[in-house]
């Protein structure tokens, strides 16, 4: 098991205030953001806490941790070194190794398995016609909910947190290197970010067609 795989999402808990607060926005209630935030700051806290006892007295005793050179907390050697060298990993994990590797393997596997059968022509066939008969026969009056731009570009900067952080616990073993595994949970945090700019992207269609 690559370490930190689960350690990974930990600091995640840091965005919750910010999507608690990005959901009170979205729905007008600014009078239960201000009284949800305390607690959503305390709860964080209390996570933190605990995490870093476990942190403490467990996971850097672990064999996986220390034989990959423990943990740092050097600022400079954190900056200097480890983000350069998880950086220039993480580039050529997910664009020249990923794409030429297990991307195109995975790639051509899926297209033969789905491709050899009646059933795997149909499927995406059907979902594609209901899809562009659902967007044909929607009503282009330009009216309908829009999300408010700054919930909308807050979820896609959150998003983008969420991938930035899930890296933290790899910068700071000193030999930890970016693995596919350890990449689940930054791919989720690009997916909220695109997502919410594919909706912004919408709304901002939908505002110019008005």
């Amino acid at each position: 098991m690559v370490p930190l795989f689960y350690e990974a999402v930990v600091f995640v808990v840091l965005l919750f205030p910010v999507f608690s607060s990005l959901k009170k926005m979205a729905e007008g209630d600014y009078v239960g953001l201000k009284e949800s935030l305390p607690l959503a700051l305390k709860f964080c806290i209390l996570v933190l806490l605990g995490y870093a006892l476990y942190w403490y007295f467990v996971l850097r005793h672990s064999p996986n941790v220390a034989g990959r050179g423990g943990f740092t907390f050097d600022l400079v050697f954190v900056v200097t070194q480890r983000v350069p060298e998880v950086w220039k990993r993480l580039v050529w994990l997910v664009t020249d190794w990923g794409i030429r590797g297990p991307l195109a393997e995975a790639l051509q596997l899926g297209a033969r398995e789905w491709l050899d059968s009646w059933v795997g022509w149909f499927l995406p066939v059907a979902l594609l016609t209901g899809v562009l008969t659902a967007v044909l026969s929607y009503p282009a009056t330009g009216e309908g909910d829009h999300a408010k731009p700054v919930v909308v570009w807050g979820t896609v900067l959150t998003g983008l947190a969420w991938a930035g952080l899930t890296l933290v616990p790899i910068l700071l073993v000193r030999g930890q290197i970016v693995e596919i595994r350890t990449l689940y949970p930054t791919y989720a945090g690009l997916s909220i970010a695109i997502a919410a700019f594919l909706q912004g992207v919408v709304d901002l269609g939908g505002a110019g067609a008005r």
